[in-house]
């Protein structure tokens, strides 16, 4: 009875219902050739081997171990073909992702690259537009200087003019005051002694004074003109 259960069938048997998604249950499968085709030989053995009261026991064991055997390798082939079909999809998918983020890496170098050309030409323009401007600046402060200048002199003289424009003022209302006729000089005893000339001369003097006054007058308009103008003149400069 213990040289049956030492079979071969008996050893491929208890390894495949021992686990039958084994390497080792597998590999004894295909080697010994046991499928569903070769089944009439395994129960052919089976008689002939083994008493006739174990036939049917046996025979019905081994297909049901075999039939679990098949089952459990077709399972582990599909769940293998499923694992295979994930795992390309997963390598597809990763490969997509890949790319896109290779293309997205290059727009953002091109954009950067961009981006920084942009960059210098702005601080470029903004250099040169700081150096028309300091240009500018100088040529402003350079004839803000000369205005000065000219400023400072056209006030000298404005004030040399007012000088000069309050002593006619003064002179001439000193000459006003005493009646249009200058200072009396002293007489001499020659000029006693002699006549009086004639009244022409007088007029003639007298004429001559007018005309002096009449000079003084419109020389102090003139500079009175001649400062309006200048104080315009500053005004519309500033």
């Amino acid at each position: 009875m213990s040289s049956y259960t030492e079979s071969p069938v008996r050893s491929v048997a208890n390894a495949v219902d021992s686990n039958p998604e084994s390497p080792e249950g597998v590999e004894l499968v295909e080697d010994l050739g046991i499928t569903a085709s070769c089944l009439s030989r395994v129960i052919t053995y089976t008689r002939t081997r083994v008493m006739p009261e174990l036939e049917i026991a046996w025979g019905g064991e081994v297909i049901k171990r075999l039939t679990r055997a098949h089952r459990a390798v077709n399972e582990s082939r599909q769940s293998f073909d499923e694992a295979m079909r994930l795992h390309s999809k997963l390598v597809a998918q990763l490969e997509e992702l890949e790319s896109i983020r290779a293309q997205e890496k290059r727009a953002a170098e091109a954009q950067k690259e961009m981006l920084e050309a942009q960059l210098a030409t702005e601080k470029a323009a903004r250099a040169a537009e700081k150096e028309a401007m300091r240009s500018e600046l100088d040529d402003a402060l350079t004839e803000k200087t000369a205005i000065e200048v000219e400023l400072y002199e056209t006030k000298a003289r404005a004030e040399e003019e007012v000088g000069i424009r309050r002593l006619c003022g003064s002179v001439l209302s000193q000459w006003l005051l005493r009646g249009g006729a200058p200072d009396p000089l002293p007489k001499r005893e020659e000029d006693e002694e002699m006549p009086d000339e004639d009244g022409d001369e007088e007029d003639e003097k007298k004429k001559k004074k007018d005309n002096l006054n009449q000079d003084l007058n419109n020389h102090a308009r003139s500079i009175a003109i001649a400062r309006a103008e200048r104080e315009l003149l500053v005004v519309s400069v500033f």
